[in-house]
C-alpha cells in the first residue's frame, strides 16, 4: 500500500512537471498549477473564475494554444450574433449584449476546466516517453505553452474581413 502511494506521488509529481511545461512555466504557473492540483484532488471543486477568459474569450483560448477550440468558440459567438441580428432580426442591442455577456460569464466560469482538460489530453497523447526528457519537453512546449501568433492572426483576418465588407 505504501509503495502504491509512493508511486502515485511520483506520477503526480511527473504529471505536474509536464503540466508546467504545457502551461509555460514563466507565465501564470502558480495560478494554473494550483487549479490543476485542486482538480486532481476533487473534480467538483474546480471552478475558479478566469477573468482573462471572460474579457478575451476565444482570443484567450488561441493565446493558450487551444487553436481548434478557440476557433470553434469564436465561430459559435459570431454565429449567435449574426443569427440574432440577421435571421431573427432582433434589433435590440440590449438583448444581444445580455446574451453575449451571459455566454462570456459562463465561459469565464468553465475556462480553467477546459484548459486543464486540454493540457491533460496533450500530456497523455505525448508520443515521447519520459526517458527522452529533452524531446518530451520540446514536444510539450510546442503543443502547449502560449503564443501571440494565433490571436493576432485571427484579429488581423477578422479586421481584414470587416474592412473588405465596408469597401465592397
Amino acid at each position: 500500500m505504501e509503495l502504491e502511494n509512493d508511486q502515485r506521488s511520483i506520477n503526480d509529481q511527473s504529471l505536474i512537471e509536464d503540466f508546467l511545461i504545457i502551461v509555460d512555466e514563466k507565465k501564470n504557473n502558480e495560478y494554473y498549477t494550483s487549479q490543476f492540483c485542486v482538480t486532481k484532488e476533487n473534480r467538483r471543486n474546480i471552478y475558479k473564475f478566469n477573468f482573462a477568459a471572460l474579457i478575451f474569450g476565444h482570443f484567450w483560448m488561441l493565446y493558450r494554444n487551444m487553436i481548434l477550440l478557440g476557433i470553434i468558440y469564436g465561430a459559435i459567438e459570431i454565429f449567435i450574433m449574426i443569427y440574432l441580428q440577421n435571421i431573427l432580426q432582433i434589433d435590440s442591442m440590449f438583448f444581444i449584449l445580455i446574451l453575449f455577456c451571459s455566454i462570456r460569464i459562463a465561459f469565464g466560469y468553465y475556462a480553467n476546466r477546459i484548459y486543464i482538460d486540454f493540457a491533460q489530453t496533450k500530456i497523455r497523447s505525448c508520443p515521447i516517453d519520459k526517458s527522452k526528457i529533452d524531446n518530451r519537453i520540446k514536444w510539450l512546449r510546442e503543443e502547449g505553452g502560449t503564443s501571440y501568433f494565433a490571436p493576432f492572426t485571427f484579429m488581423l483576418l477578422s479586421n481584414a474581413y470587416h474592412i473588405f465588407n465596408r469597401i465592397f
